[in-house]
């Protein structure tokens, strides 16, 4: 009767068993799967980006947070200088920021917050909200409010468009009054 009893409990005992390990491994799987959190967190940290030895920009943040699919937060501010073209290594303009992101997917860098971007040799400056910079085009823009100062003249309006050393630029839809020499 016992032979009996373990003749046929014994299979159905294996089967809840593996029935149950392959359970724990599955909520185990989802939860992997599950984490989008941070994969590393950096505090003051500062990034030298050079092509062919020649420093390109640099990046200065409070904190830097990267995560798994390559994004990338800097939740306090940010400070960018960059550099000339030529291989002198002088900083042409600065960026800075109350915060920013970089999308991996997009190799896109957003910063917000007070963003201040300024032409060293010209003395030009532009205040806005938001922006966008795009470091394989050399371009940055935004569609938010913007204020440019120059030596004579502050200017306005919505959206712009400029490369990323705010030598050449262009404000999409200018508003206020201008001088204008004919």
């Amino acid at each position: 009767m016992k032979d009996d009893l373990f003749k046929y409990f014994l299979p159905i005992i294996l089967l809840l068993v593996i029935a149950s390990c392959d359970d724990m491994e599955e909520k185990s799987n989802k939860l992997k799967q599950q984490y989008s959190g941070p994969q590393a967190e950096i505090d003051s940290m500062y990034t030298v980006y050079s092509d062919s030895g020649r420093i390109v920009f640099t990046i200065r943040a409070s904190k830097q947070v990267d995560y798994f699919n390559g994004d990338r937060d800097f939740p306090g501010p940010l400070f960018i200088e960059f550099y000339d073209d030529e291989s002198k290594g002088e900083v042409t303009s600065t960026l800075s920021a109350n915060k920013g992101k970089f999308s991996n997917e997009s190799k896109l860098y957003t910063v917000s917050g007070d963003v201040v971007v300024t032409n060293i040799e010209k003395e030009e400056q532009l205040k806005t909200e938001e922006l966008n910079w795009l470091p394989g085009s050399d371009s940055i823009y935004t569609d938010k409010f913007v204020t440019i100062k120059t030596a004579s003249e502050l200017l306005y309006g919505e959206g712009l468009s400029s490369n990323q050393n705010f030598t050449k630029y262009r404000i999409l839809r200018p508003t206020g009054e201008f001088d204008y020499n004919e």
